[in-house]
């Protein structure tokens, strides 16, 4: 049997699945005026006595209606600046219920996903200190009866795994890890698992990064 527990830690913000940004442009039309030229007076020798023409009056084009706006343009977000195994968890700038979900409720899946930000940390130095960062809260949290048995960081994702001996095991180190002020981290998703004679193994994947906040579907 498996539970499965979503849950958004204090202080997060909505979902913000992406960013969109907003472009519209509009043009007036140029006002055309045309405008006829006075003709000059002719006198003519037997007309000496007329009064000159009037010059004709100005002739006005019609000024043509503006230009519509084009229609405003969502641009999607992308995960081009996140390592590989994170962008597979991230829907835009959220964590993806529907990925995470399939990664944790799958043994082969899960380890895959974790062979994945290893090899992403081993690559960037920043992967690695925040990998050491928050590996070191986890072990903070643990309770007696609790073992750490992986975690690694990407640039906004971690994720990892925890072996209980006890019933409550995984859920009083969700708690307990959740108020280290050290290591803050917002979206989270776990799964548990029951192993028999009260052992479990808990997976989890959390978000470090205060722009990617949130849990899409």
């Amino acid at each position: 049997m498996a539970g499965l527990l979503l849950a958004v830690l204090p202080g997060c913000n909505r979902d913000d699945a992406g960013t969109t940004n907003r472009a519209a442009a509009s043009g007036p039309g140029e006002r055309a005026t045309a405008t006829a030229q006075a003709a000059g007076d002719v006198v003519l020798p037997d007309d000496a006595a007329r009064t000159p023409a009037a010059a004709p009056a100005p002739v006005v084009a019609p000024v043509p209606p503006p230009a519509p706006a084009p229609p405003v343009q969502r641009v999607a977000a992308s995960n081009q600046d996140y390592l590989a195994g994170e962008s597979r968890l991230l829907s835009g700038n959220a964590l993806s219920m529907a990925e995470a979900e399939t990664v944790l409720r799958s043994r082969a899946g899960f380890e895959t996903a974790l062979q994945q930000f290893e090899q992403d940390a081993a690559r960037h130095q920043d992967a690695q200190d925040l990998s050491t960062l928050y590996r070191a809260a986890a072990t903070r949290a643990l309770g007696g009866d609790v073992a750490l048995a992986s975690l690694s960081c990407g640039y906004s994702l971690c994720m990892g795994e925890i072996r209980s001996r006890s019933d409550t095991g995984f859920r009083d180190w969700v708690r307990a890890f959740g108020k280290d002020g050290d290591a803050p981290h917002y979206a989270l998703i776990t799964a548990e698992y029951v192993l028999g004679k009260e052992q479990s193994v808990g997976r989890f994947v959390f978000s470090i990064d205060p722009a990617a906040n949130g849990i899409s579907q």
